[in-house]
């Protein structure tokens, strides 16, 4: 939940106490939401969307 929040996933590793990465990434999920933001934030943008409608 926190990284749908725009939580980085090293703060969230750190505030759960993890000395990595491994552990968080394994209960993280890129949601089409954040794949979708992850895209918009790209400086090109591309003609093709990852948005269904389009």
């Amino acid at each position: 939940m926190s990284l749908e929040n725009g939580v980085e996933i090293y703060t969230v590793a750190k505030l759960l106490g993890h000395t990595g990465l491994k552990q968080v990434a394994r209960y993280a999920e890129a949601t089409d939401g954040l794949k979708r933001a992850a895209v918009d934030r790209l400086p090109y943008k591309r003609k093709y969307s990852l948005n269904k409608e389009s």
